[in-house]
C-alpha cells in the first residue's frame, strides 16, 4: 500500500492555526498524534523522477530507507543545506591526508546536484535535479519486495539491496568519501570497521545496490522495464506519455 509523503505532510505542516475559528474546541491530542504518526518510520522508500540519460523517460527506484529518511537524507533543497554536507566531506579530507582525492570526488557529486536535488535519485539514474513536484515523486510502501523490486533484474547486476542501516553509514560524510576511495588507503586511514569496509567494497564492485531501479516511458536499454502494475499518473511527468 502506497502512502504519499504529500498527504502525510499536509496533515500537519500545512495547517495554519489562523484558519481555526474556535481555538477552544481544538483537539490538541489529534494534532500531536498526527505529528507522531508522520515521524514514525514506516515501510521503505519508493521514489520516481526523470531519467538523466534518456529524454522522455522516467526512473522508478526503491531503497531500504524508511519513509522518515527517504526525502531527508542527502536531499539538499537550499545552498545552506548543501553546505552542511560539503563542509562535513571537506572535514574528512582535511583530517585524513589519504582521503583528499576521494573527498574531492565526493564533493563533485554533491555539488553537481541542481537544487533541490536528491542524491539517491541521481545515483539511481535520474537527473541531477531539480527534483520538484513536477519531476519527482516519493511514496512509502511496505518494502521493496512487496512490488518485486528486490529481484536481481532491477539491481543492475548486484546481488542484494543495501539495508537501512547500511544506507545510513553510506550517507555520512565518511561513507561518501569511502565510496570514492578505490585504492583503500583512505578507508584504512579513516579506520573503518571490517563490516563498513566490506560494505563499501561490495557497493564499488556492484555486489550491493543502494537502490533497485527500472525505467518507463521512452525505453532505456540499460534498465529493466518497470512492471505494468506500478503505473501511476503521478509518475507521468511532462513529456512522458507512455508507460
Amino acid at each position: 500500500m502506497f502512502i504519499s509523503f504529500k498527504v502525510m505532510f499536509s496533515m500537519f505542516f500545512l495547517l495554519p492555526l489562523s484558519c481555526i475559528s474556535r481555538p477552544a474546541t481544538l483537539d490538541l491530542t489529534s494534532i500531536v498524534a498526527a505529528q507522531i504518526i508522520a515521524s514514525i518510520p514506516y515501510g521503505q522508500c519508493l521514489f520516481v523522477g526523470r531519467s538523466g540519460t534518456v529524454a522522455n523517460s522516467g526512473v522508478l527506484a526503491c531503497s531500504a530507507f524508511d519513509n522518515f529518511n527517504c526525502s531527508r537524507t542527502l536531499f539538499p533543497n537550499t545552498s545552506s543545506a548543501r553546505t552542511q554536507i560539503t563542509t562535513a566531506i571537506n572535514s574528512v579530507g582535511q583530517q585524513y591526508s589519504n582521503c583528499l582525492a576521494a573527498a574531492g570526488n565526493a564533493l563533485t557529486e554533491i555539488n553537481s546536484l541542481t537544487l533541490p536535488g536528491y542524491y539517491y535519485m541521481n545515483k539511481a539514474g535520474g537527473t541531477t535535479g531539480p527534483h520538484t513536484q513536477s519531476a519527482y515523486y516519493a511514496s512509502s510502501l511496505t518494502d521493496c519486495a512487496s512490488i518485486g523490486m528486490n529481484e536481481t533484474s532491477f539491481l543492475g547486476g548486484a546481488q542484494r539491496l543495501a539495508t537501512s542501516d547500511e544506507l545510513g553509514f553510506l550517507s555520512t560524510a565518511s561513507g561518501l568519501v569511502a565510496l570514492r576511495d578505490l585504492g583503500g588507503s583512505c578507508r584504512s586511514q579513516m579506520g573503518l570497521t571490517a563490516s563498513q569496509d566490506a560494505l563499501v567494497s561490495s557497493v564499488q564492485n556492484n555486489q550491493v545496490a543502494r537502490s533497485a531501479s527500472c525505467d518507463y516511458g521512452a525505453n532505456d536499454a540499460t534498465k529493466t522495464d518497470c512492471p505494468a502494475n506500478l503505473q501511476n499518473t503521478n509518475y507521468m511527468f511532462s513529456g512522458i506519455t507512455t508507460w
